[in-house]
Parts: structure tokens; C-alpha cells; sequence
């Protein structure tokens, strides 16, 4: 084995693994800051009565706009979901029991997929 080409692999990814680290705090911050600055925005449009405001700036406008989100498919969500869609189907017999061989269904349905990766543990 060519010791010097696994160093230097090595080098290189520790180096790659800490800057996306670094990054990653980055974006976070930016995404707080971002945030507070668009809270203090949206109150100010509300507080002066022009939540329909265009804000021109270079490269695009700003405005406000209603954004929907749908909650997470979580199994626990799924769950609660399965047991009230039976239990809303008089004509189903024992609709716990098909709630749950539905749940089942789906975990034996779910995909697994493996491979191998470098994990950094961290030493204390």
C-alpha cells in the first residue's frame, strides 16, 4: 500500500469534511439572520398598512407572499391517519387491525440501501 497516497487522501479529506463544517455553521447563521431581518420586515409592511408592497432591489423584487406547508409523513402521522380512515369506514370489520396490517405493509415495503462512507468520531 502507497502510504504517502492514503496521507494525502486523508489530508485532503479532513480538510474538505472541516471547511463543509465551517460552511454549514455559515449558512445557519446566515439563514437566523436572514430570518430576523424578514420578521422585522414583514412587521414593518403590516405595521404601515402595505402588505402588498413590491420592494424593488437588484437582481429581483421583494414581496410578501402566503407559502403552505403539509406536515411530515411521519410513521407516527401515518398511524393516526391509518386508524381514523378505518375507523371512518363503518362497513370495514376490526378496522384497528387493518390499520396496523397497513402500517406493516408499508415498513416491509420501505427500501434499505447501504454503502460504505468515512465518519469522522469525534474524540473526547
Amino acid at each position: 500500500m502507497n502510504n504517502d497516497a492514503l496521507a494525502h487522501n486523508v489530508r485532503g479529506w479532513v480538510h474538505y469534511d472541516n471547511m463543509a463544517a465551517s460552511f454549514q455553521k455559515q449558512i445557519t447563521n446566515a439563514r437566523k439572520q436572514r430570518d430576523a431581518f424578514e420578521e422585522q420586515i414583514t412587521a414593518l409592511l403590516q405595521q404601515h398598512k402595505i402588505p402588498n408592497a413590491v420592494i424593488q432591489i437588484s437582481g429581483g423584487k421583494l414581496q410578501l407572499q402566503e407559502e403552505k406547508s403539509v406536515s411530515s409523513l411521519t410513521m407516527k402521522a401515518l398511524t393516526e391517519s391509518a386508524h381514523s380512515f378505518f375507523k371512518g369506514h363503518p362497513e370495514i370489520p376490526n378496522p384497528d387491525k387493518m390499520a396496523v396490517e397497513l402500517l406493516e405493509h408499508i415498513k416491509t415495503q420501505r427500501i434499505t440501501t447501504s454503502s460504505l462512507r468515512l465518519k469522522k468520531l469525534k474524540t473526547t
